[in-house]
C-alpha cells in the first residue's frame, strides 16, 4: 500500500456487486491500487452516466426546440471538439503531484457551467454553454488517462475500465430515453434537467480527485516548457507506429464528423423525430449494444493489441451511415444504431485506452492529449464540410455514403497497419 500514499483501503461492502468485483480482480490477481481505484472508478462513472445521458440530447434540443439553424447544428458538432486543440497544452503542465487540482478546475467550469441553462432561451447561448463544457472535458481526459496508466496494469486495465464503462453506458440508455420523454412533454424542460446532470457531471469529478495515484504522487523530472505543441510534434515525428495509428483513427473520425452532424438535422428535417425516438435510436438502441460488448472488446484489448481492434469495430461502423443512405422512415435509423452500437463498442474502449499502448510509463497525458488534440483538428473542418457544403450540393444520401467510405477505408488500413506491425515483431 505504500506504493499508493494510501494508509487503508476503502471500506468495501459484501453486496453482489462486490462479490463481482472480488471475482474479477481479487481472484485473478489484480494488486490493491486497481481493487482500490476500481471502488472510485465505478461510481464515478455511474455519475458521469447521469450527466451525459441528458446532456447527449443537447443538439437536438437545439435543432427541435430552439429552430437552430445549419450552421449552428455544424457548430454545435465541431466547437466542443475543437477545444480539444487545447488538449495537448494542458498536458505539459500535469504531473502526478497536480493532478487531482486540474480534475477540479475541469469540474468547476465544466459541469457547473450547466447550471447556466437555467438561463438558456436561444441556441446561441446553449452553443456556449456546450462549448465552455467541453473545453474543461479536455482539461480532465488526459489528467484520467494518468490515473488508468498507473493505477491499472496492463494485464487489467482493459477489463476494468470497460467494466466501468459498460455500466455508465446503462445508465446513459436510461436516463437519456427518460429525459426525451420528459422533452416531449414539456419542450423546455432542459432548463431544469440539464443543470441537474452538471450536478452529478461535477460530483463524478470528485470521486476522480479521491484516486490517489501509485507512487504517491512522486515529483517527476522538470520538463522545459517552451512551443505549447512541442510534444504533440515530437512524439508523433519519433513514435511512427502511434503516428499511422493517429493518421488512420483520424480518417475514421472524418467519417464519424460527416455522418453525425447530418443525421441531427436529418432527423428533423426528413424523418420528423420526436424527442423520445431521436432518444432511442441515438442513446438507447447503441448504450444497451455497448453494455454487452464493451467488456468483452476490453478483454480483447487486453490480449490484443488496440490497432486490430480499431480495425474491427470501425469495419462494423460502416454499415451505421450505409444504413442511413437507404432511411425512408423512423426505423431505418434504428437498424442503423445497432451497427453503430456494435462498431462504437470498439471505438469507445480504444478511444479510451488505445493511446496508452503506445504511451511510455509516465507519459500517458501526452499521448493522450495527442489523440484528443486530433479529435479536435478533424471538428475544425469536417462537420463544416458535411452540413454547408456537401448537404446542398451533393444531399444527404451521398455524404452518408461518403461516411461509409472513409469507415471502410480506416478499418482496412487499420488492419494493414497490423500486420506490419505484427510481421516486424516476429
Amino acid at each position: 500500500m505504500a506504493q499508493t500514499g494510501l494508509t487503508q483501503a476503502p471500506a468495501t461492502r459484501r453486496g453482489i456487486g462486490s462479490k463481482l468485483l472480488s471475482y474479477l480482480f481479487v481472484r485473478r490477481g489484480a494488486k490493491f491500487y486497481a481493487r482500490y481505484t476500481l471502488h472510485h472508478h465505478l461510481r464515478a462513472g455511474i455519475l458521469e452516466g447521469l450527466c451525459f445521458g441528458a446532456v447527449g440530447l443537447s443538439a437536438y434540443v437545439a435543432k427541435k426546440s430552439l429552430l437552430a439553424a445549419d450552421w449552428e447544428i455544424s457548430a454545435l458538432t465541431a466547437l466542443p471538439m475543437m477545444v480539444f486543440l487545447s488538449s495537448s497544452v494542458w498536458a505539459q503542465f500535469m504531473n502526478d503531484s497536480n493532478n487531482s487540482r486540474f480534475i477540479i478546475f475541469a469540474g468547476i467550469f465544466g459541469p457547473l457551467s450547466l447550471l447556466a441553462f437555467f438561463f438558456v432561451t436561444s441556441s446561441l447561448f446553449l452553443l456556449t454553454v456546450i462549448i465552455v463544457f467541453n473545453l474543461a472535458h479536455a482539461v480532465f481526459l488526459p489528467a484520467q488517462s494518468r490515473i488508468f496508466q498507473a493505477n491499472y496494469s496492463d494485464q487489467v486495465r482493459g477489463r476494468a475500465v470497460s467494466l466501468v464503462q459498460s455500466r455508465t453506458m446503462l445508465v446513459v440508455a436510461l436516463v437519456a430515453y427518460a429525459t426525451g420523454r420528459m422533452l416531449d412533454f414539456k419542450p423546455y424542460s432542459y432548463q431544469w434537467l440539464f443543470p441537474l446532470a452538471g450536478v452529478f457531471g461535477f460530483w463524478a469529478y470528485h470521486r476522480y480527485t479521491l484516486i490517489s495515484i501509485r507512487g504517491g504522487g512522486a515529483p517527476q523530472a522538470a520538463r522545459k516548457r517552451g512551443f505549447p505543441f512541442s510534444d504533440f510534434f515530437a512524439i508523433l515525428a519519433k513514435d511512427r507506429r502511434f503516428f499511422w495509428y493517429e493518421t488512420f483513427f483520424f480518417i475514421y473520425g472524418l467519417g464519424f464528423m460527416f455522418t453525425l452532424p447530418l443525421f441531427i438535422i436529418f432527423c428533423d428535417e426528413v424523418l420528423h423525430m420526436k424527442y423520445n425516438q431521436f432518444a432511442a435510436s441515438y442513446m438507447v438502441v447503441p448504450p444497451i449494444i455497448m453494455i454487452v460488448l464493451i467488456p468483452v472488446f476490453g478483454r480483447m484489448l487486453d490480449r490484443i493489441n488496440p490497432i486490430r481492434l480499431c480495425a474491427i469495430a470501425f469495419a462494423f461502423l460502416a454499415f451505421w451511415p450505409l444504413t442511413l443512405c437507404f432511411a425512408t422512415e423512423v426505423w431505418y435509423t434504428y437498424v442503423a444504431f445497432v451497427f453503430y452500437g456494435l462498431g462504437m463498442a470498439g471505438v469507445y474502449v480504444t478511444w479510451t485506452l488505445g493511446a496508452l499502448y503506445f504511451a511510455p510509463e509516465r507519459e500517458a497525458q501526452k499521448y493522450h492529449s495527442i489523440h484528443i488534440t486530433l479529435v479536435g483538428l478533424r471538428a475544425c473542418f469536417a462537420p463544416w464540410l458535411a452540413v454547408l457544403v456537401f448537404k446542398p450540393l451533393i444531399g444527404f444520401r451521398l455524404t452518408f455514403l461518403l461516411g461509409f467510405a472513409l469507415f471502410a477505408v480506416s478499418a482496412a488500413l487499420m488492419f494493414l497497419l497490423h500486420i506490419r506491425i505484427s510481421r516486424t515483431c516476429t
